[in-house]
């Protein structure tokens, strides 16, 4: 395929930090195959939050792939990984293990936030569930512990998901709407970091984003 530019259709990226004025940790509730379910040491225990992986920033993006003729966007529809950063905590070892030995996963993400009537409350308003998911990447860090701007983070890592199946849903209607991410991962090439049995620009996205984005 000629080289082309992205043609980006749908961006979900939702970066959670301190600096953001009432943001709310993203929570993940995930089920191996083999290990049952993973437990994480939530900060957040109401609305039945207790025992969940907490995720401190969330990524997810999906692209149209342009047709080559007219530049719009056509038909092909390509997945990225979803990825999000935690902390090092009890799943951490369980997380490993299951790329480990290739374990089928089902992940289901909760958002949280302030509730719009500003009542005081928090509330799940929306829902991200992953079928048939696997581990594709995880990555560890310990920032610079002699920077004073990052000498009280604690260890994190980053851990990427790929999947067959995915569901969106908005809570406060029940309105759903999914789609399937299928590949032969037999033949995928090692550069080929999104397993869409291709090596192209968005390989290398993921990868800028890997070595480059700081949260």
């Amino acid at each position: 395929m000629k080289p082309r530019c992205l043609c980006l259709s749908i961006v979900c990226s939702f970066c959670f930090a301190n600096l953001l004025l009432g943001a709310e940790t993203v929570h993940l509730f995930l089920t191996g195959a083999n290990q049952g379910p993973i437990l994480g040491d939530s900060t957040q225990t109401s609305l039945g939050r207790e025992g969940s992986i907490e995720a401190i920033a969330y990524t997810h993006m999906l692209i149209g792939e342009p047709d080559p003729d007219s530049g719009i966007t056509g038909t092909v529809r390509d997945h990225f990984p979803v990825t999000i950063l935690k902390r090092l905590d009890r799943s951490t070892v369980r997380l490993f293990k299951a790329w480990r030995d290739h374990e089928r996963l089902e992940a289901v993400f909760k958002f949280f936030r302030p509730n719009p009537s500003g009542d005081g409350t928090t509330e799940h308003f929306y829902t991200v569930i992953l079928h048939r998911a696997y581990i594709s990447g995880i990555r560890q860090e310990v920032l610079n512990c002699i920077d004073p701007t990052t000498v009280n983070h604690p260890p994190i890592e980053r851990i990427s998901f790929t999947y067959s199946g995915i569901e969106e849903i908005w809570e406060s209607d029940g309105f759903t709407c999914g789609d399937d991410w299928h590949t032969n991962t037999a033949k995928v090439p090692l550069s080929d970091v999104n397993f869409d049995g291709i090596v192209n620009m968005n390989d290398f996205v993921i990868l800028a984003d890997e070595w480059l984005t700081q949260y």
